[in-house]
């Protein structure tokens, strides 16, 4: 996704990955907006801005960079983890 790159520190970018197309839209949605609360209330760093295509970055350093659950059994984990669904839903 191509972006402007802008020295102002107002400006933000938020990247947003679209859910699966058979899921309950209502549901997805209602979790997207939670995860997105709750990471704005509970201050998570979202981690310094990166300006390179991270698909072609050598292993080594895409250790380097935090990345988000790639399985279904590392997302239930990091759900298990947090407790901002049942908390706030």
């Amino acid at each position: 996704m191509p972006h402007p790159v802008t020295n102002n520190p107002k400006a933000k970018r938020v990247e947003f990955r679209a859910p699966d197309p058979s899921c309950n839209p209502f549901l997805a949605f209602a979790a997207i907006l939670m995860a997105g609360l709750d990471g704005v209330t509970s201050k998570i760093d979202p981690g310094q801005p990166q300006d390179r295509d991270l698909y072609e970055l050598p292993a080594e350093e895409k250790k380097l960079i935090k990345q988000v659950p790639s399985s279904l059994t590392e997302v239930l984990d990091a759900l298990r983890s947090r407790s901002c669904i049942s908390a706030q839903g």
